[in-house]
């Protein structure tokens, strides 16, 4: 009964409650308060009744959310002064980031101009802009960018809010960053870009915004795997159409001699195996220990990829620099069909 009658504002129904003995400090299991509730929807007449009965406006959620917070975020004003001439208080830069990493948009340019700090940051480096990218809201992002934000401040890691918003595959708020300068080529601090993690999810649309944003498709991250290898690896063959055609090298290779197409025949996407050959994979190419795509497909069991290899003239009879074949293998883990297929090809 308490919360109902803080949501609604009904103050003489409050006043009955908390005289009958109500707990005004009790709390919901996510850790709201009646104020809390009083205030995100703005019913100051409601406010006023908690406080002048001993709510504490400095209680916070289970988000660390405070009443002033909660007033804050659903753009109640006076209800915000309320618990301001209380006593309440909450930093302008926090309430920012809040307001920021929730999409209200319309928040943010009163935040700014009463002083909070666009590019501040919490406790794990992350900026007003870090968290709107991250969660995908264009407009607010769009806020503050027109704000000044900057646009390639970096966490400890290395991460970017164009990298945050590549992660969640909101693809207009990463072309939006893009067409305000933001690096697409920076790094992370193992070497990973914007367009590597596009392409470790699959994220097409993404990649291809990513490309005309200028990303350089051959860049490798400190263990040598490009994003085409990253693709290749996780088996998304239209984010390996996309990364050729924007201009990925398909011979280029990982230290250990690992090239993209070894990793789409070991992951079996048959489509990227294809599209690899047709953009001049070496089918032949052998990685430090002697593996050819055709081997590492048959030790994986990829049947389909076995046949379209063998169609497309891979060499049966190679071996690894200890002698293993592609039918040794597959006899060995039990493949009976492309023990069959090679068997055939002999």
């Amino acid at each position: 009964p308490l919360m109902v009658a803080a949501g609604r504002g009904d103050s003489t129904a409050l006043e009955t409650i908390l005289a009958a003995g109500a707990d005004i400090g009790a709390q919901t299991v996510e850790g709201v308060t009646a104020l809390m509730v009083a205030a995100s929807q703005g019913q100051t007449n409601a406010i006023r009744v908690l406080l002048s009965n001993g709510a504490n406006a400095g209680r916070r959620d289970g988000q660390g959310r405070t009443a002033l917070v909660h007033a804050s975020l659903g753009g109640h004003d006076e209800a915000a002064l309320i618990l301001e001439e209380s006593g309440a208080s909450e930093g302008l830069d926090q309430l920012l980031r809040i307001v920021a990493a929730t999409g209200r948009a319309d928040r943010i340019a009163a935040l700014v101009s009463d002083g909070a700090g666009v590019d501040s940051v919490d406790s794990e480096g992350n900026t007003p802009l870090m968290l709107a990218a991250a969660a995908g809201h264009a407009s607010t992002v769009a806020e503050l960018l027109a704000r000044d934000a900057s646009v390639n401040l970096t966490l400890p890691d290395g991460g970017t809010a164009l990298m945050l918003a590549t992660g969640g595959n909101h693809r207009a708020t990463v072309e939006l960053l893009l067409g305000h300068a933001a690096d697409v080529n920076l790094r992370t601090r193992d070497g990973r870009t914007s367009l590597m993690m596009a392409a470790f999810e699959g994220y097409s649309t993404t990649a291809e915004a990513i490309l005309a944003g200028g990303a350089n498709p051959d860049l490798v991250d400190s263990e040598g795997n490009s994003a085409l290898m990253f693709a290749a690896s996780e088996g998304h063959a239209g984010t390996i159409a996309a990364l050729l055609g924007g201009g990925a090298d398909p011979k280029r290779a990982r230290p250990d001699g690992i090239t993209p197409l070894m990793l789409a025949a070991s992951s079996g996407t048959l489509a990227g195996v294809r599209r690899l050959v047709e953009s001049g994979a070496e089918i032949e190419a052998e990685d430090a220990r002697g593996y050819t795509p055709l081997i590492i497909a048959s030790a994986r069991g990829q049947t389909h990829v076995v046949r379209e290899l063998l169609a497309r003239g891979a060499d049966p009879a190679a071996r690894t620099l200890s002698g293993i074949t592609a039918l040794s293998i597959a006899e060995e883990r039990g493949f009976v069909r492309i023990a069959s297929l090679l068997t055939d090809r002999r």
